[in-house]
This record gives structure tokens, C-alpha cells and sequence, in this order.
């Protein structure tokens, strides 16, 4: 997929450029970039990164919301986080693509790490996924009050050791249609890592709201892939058939 969102980029900038030259249109690229790497290994970072097109979920149409958060103290760190957006041209949302790519290589004390992307398509659809690495830590007095039956629930996960490849592509794809495409590997060293994908309806409520969800906590010394991708077609509004969906998994 790494390949697939570097040629996407790179079609991407050249086509605007193309753009620029044949037609008097308003169009927005913006890519950018964030690196850190530290120099030794006693080093802390926080950072956080947001995009959001606010119409798709105001006044249903499509629009796409992708994120980062992480914070990791006292380690070696090596961290790169990069977002490009492209808004369309002649004012026409429907053409908006987003790109978000995240590596995260660290060492140390504890770490958090985190990535989503939400996606509004055709037809109310929405879908949302989110991968989140964290510690957990118990004070002394709370892990010696356990009953000794329940003493794993006292255990410390300070996620020491993070490794995180995350990118998502939503936008449209090769075959003309507005796609999805979520994909998410990470190792973690004595940590915590929860994982939520959902793909449902913005004009419905209670249970009709959501067709399929999936979630999952694990604890310890974990790998995780979690891949998902949809491609979303103009379904009619009363159809209640599901869009294609490829590849979720956890393990």
C-alpha cells in the first residue's frame, strides 16, 4: 500500500499542476510534514496532528477527518508524520482526497500512540476507524488491595517498545468510485493496544445506526495488523446492502 500513496502523491501534485495551467479554477494542495528524531535516549516528545472537512458530517455530504496523537517520554525516538490534502476543483468536495501516513520507532519509558480516519460517503454512509497504543499504571497501594486471584488486573503496561506503520488513503480510486482504504501494523512491548472500526449511517439512529462494528483489547507483549478497506458506489438510499468490504483483521 506504501507504494499505491507514494504514486498517489505524486499523481496527485502533478495533476493539480496540470490543472493550474489548463484552467482558471480554485483548488488547495497541502502537504505536510513532521520528523523528529532524537539524539540520544533520554528524550520526550508530544505531538498531534488534525485534519477535518466539517460539511461532511454538517450537511451530509462527503468528507473525510483524519488524525494523530502521540506522546513518548524519556526513550529513543524516531517519528514521522505526514498529511496531504487535496480539495477538489471547480468547488466540488466530491473530489477531495486525503493521505495520512504515520511511522512511529521508539524505546523508552512509556508511550502513547494513536491514529484515526473518518470517512462520509454516498448515501449517509460513514466509516471510522481508530488504532490507539497507551500504559496502564496501579500505585502500590491499589495492586497490594487486589485479591490474589485477581492480581493480573494490578499488572503495569507502560508500552516501552512502540513500533507503528499506519496510512490511510480516502478519496477516488482507480476504478472511479470513492474508496477507503485503512491500513495498520504496530508492535508493542509490555503495552496496551485497542482497535475500533465501524461502518454505518449519519441520517439514522439506535440500532439501525451502525451495520457492522468491531473492537478489541489486548495486553501484553502484542503485534497487530488491522487492515480495512470499503469502496462506497452511489447505492440507492433504500437499499440496506452493505458496500463491499475487503481485509479486516486483528490478530
Amino acid at each position: 500500500m506504501r507504494a499505491r500513496i507514494k504514486f498517489a502523491i505524486s499523481f496527485i501534485v502533478i495533476l493539480t499542476l496540470a490543472i493550474a495551467l489548463c484552467a482558471p479554477v480554485t483548488s488547495t494542495t497541502v502537504m505536510y510534514v513532521f520528523k523528529c528524531k532524537s539524539n540520544d535516549a533520554n528524550s520526550t516528545m508530544t505531538h498531534e496532528s488534525r485534519l477535518g472537512e466539517s460539511s461532511g458530517e454538517d450537511n451530509g455530504k462527503l468528507g473525510y477527518k483524519s488524525g494523530s496523537f502521540n506522546y513518548l517520554q524519556k526513550g529513543k525516538i524516531e517519528f514521522e508524520d505526514l498529511i496531504e490534502y487535496y480539495d477538489g476543483y471547480n468547488e466540488s468536495i466530491s473530489d477531495s482526497i486525503v493521505i495520512h501516513n504515520m511511522t512511529v520507532s521508539f524505546e523508552g519509558e512509556k508511550g502513547i500512540s494513536e491514529f484515526f480516519a473518518k470517512g462520509f460517503f454516498p448515501e449517509d454512509r460513514v466509516i471510522y476507524s481508530k488504532k490507539a497504543i497507551r500504559f496502564e499504571e496501579f500505585g502500590g497501594n491499589f495492586t497490594k488491595n487486589l485479591n490474589s486471584n485477581l492480581h493480573n488486573l494490578g499488572n503495569n503496561y507502560s508500552s516501552k517498545q512502540i513500533h507503528v506503520n499506519a496510512e490511510v488513503l480516502m478519496g477516488p480510486n482507480r476504478v472511479k468510485n470513492i474508496g477507503y482504504d485503512f491500513a495498520y501494523d504496530a508492535t508493542v512491548a509490555n503495552g496496551v493496544i485497542e482497535t475500533w472500526d465501524t461502518l454505518g449511517w449519519t441520517n439514522k439512529t439506535g440500532a439501525r445506526r451502525t451495520d457492522w462494528e468491531q473492537s478489541a483489547l489486548m495486553k501484553g507483549n502484542i503485534t497487530v495488523e488491522n487492515n480495512l478497506v470499503a469502496n462506497f458506489f452511489n447505492i440507492n438510499r433504500d437499499d440496506q446492502n452493505w458496500p463491499p468490504l475487503q481485509g479486516s483483521r486483528a490478530f
